[in-house]
């Protein structure tokens, strides 16, 4: 306070440097500018940085020699009995009349890749990194369950390799499934004398595929009721269920060998997911590195 009475003011920043509430609120202030400057910087690094790695990782969709070295970057190995009566959509290595290999694709798989890392990337370190791990964690109680009922289960019950090791071939294309016969299968009409109930043709299903049907069914049950029952982190849940479901309409397609080959999809959709987790972080902690260079200069 000057002698006359009156408050000093500081001409350099405009505020009464003698009155404390004053010199609060313009610190405060203050560092709320520099904290929203910070935030902003950060969150388009960050965002811009996400979206230059997820067009380069997507190069396998429109360049398509890296897309063909990626579909045929792994073999799978199906059972030798099945050899020949696959689709186009596989190519086999074959000698004489052993099947040998087939080549598996990864490139159908790489979309789900690019989306997890997507989803997974948030504004701050910390929620980055819960939503990756949730993610990571729901898939793995997914292709977990999968390994069970297919690996471990599969051969005691007869299930191995789901509907596709007991499909009534229609043609070069098309199958029923004896598990649980479809009059139509939203593409085709596959049993044309039947009478459904349902869209089942129940008149066709076979005493011996009966306890496969209802194993199945109670598996994918058990599975939705856990998740929904206890207390698991929605983000969790959401991820768990839905690949569940994704693995289980895969497993009971009769047109799909999708858990007849080894690996199963199971295996690499958890891989994927796990890649994708690490891209996630790292392009996190790449464009916070950029922002903070940013502010720095």
């Amino acid at each position: 306070m000057s002698g006359d009475g009156s408050h000093s003011e500081d001409s350099a920043v405009g505020v009464d440097i003698d009155n404390p509430r004053a010199l609060d609120d313009y610190v405060r202030g203050d560092l709320s500018a520099k904290r929203a400057k910070r935030n902003v910087t950060n969150n388009l690094a960050v965002s811009f940085f996400v979206a230059v790695v997820i067009v380069l990782f997507a190069a396998p969709v429109y360049i398509w020699p890296i897309g063909d070295w990626l579909l045929h970057f792994t073999c799978a190995y199906p059972d030798a009995k099945t050899c020949g009566q696959h689709n186009d959509k596989c190519i086999w290595s074959q000698s004489g009349n052993a099947c040998l290999a087939k080549q598996h694709a990864h490139l159908y798989l790489w979309g789900t890749m690019l989306m997890q890392v997507v989803f997974s990337v948030y504004r701050d370190w910390g929620t980055t990194v819960k939503f990756t791990m949730q993610g990571a964690l729901g898939t793995a109680f997914a292709s977990l369950n999968m390994f069970i009922l297919n690996a471990v289960l599969g051969p005691w019950l007869g299930i191995r390799g789901g509907a596709f090791m007991d499909r009534d071939i229609l043609n070069t294309t098309v199958s029923n499934s004896r598990w649980l016969p479809l009059r139509y299968d939203g593409h085709h009409i596959l049993s044309p004398d039947c009478h459904p109930v349902f869209n089942v043709c129940w008149s066709e299903l076979h005493p011996s595929f009966i306890h496969k049907t209802l194993f199945v069914s109670f598996d994918f049950v058990l599975f939705v009721w856990v998740f929904l029952f206890f207390q698991f982190d929605s983000n969790t849940r959401m991820f768990a269920l839905s690949t569940h479901t994704y693995f289980m309409m895969s497993f009971v397609d009769p047109n799909r060998d999708d858990f007849e080959v080894v690996p199963a999809v199971s295996f690499n959709y958890l891989l994927m997911i796990l890649m994708a987790s690490f891209v996630a972080v790292f392009s996190f902690r790449c464009g916070k590195k950029w922002g903070d260079h940013f502010l720095a200069l």
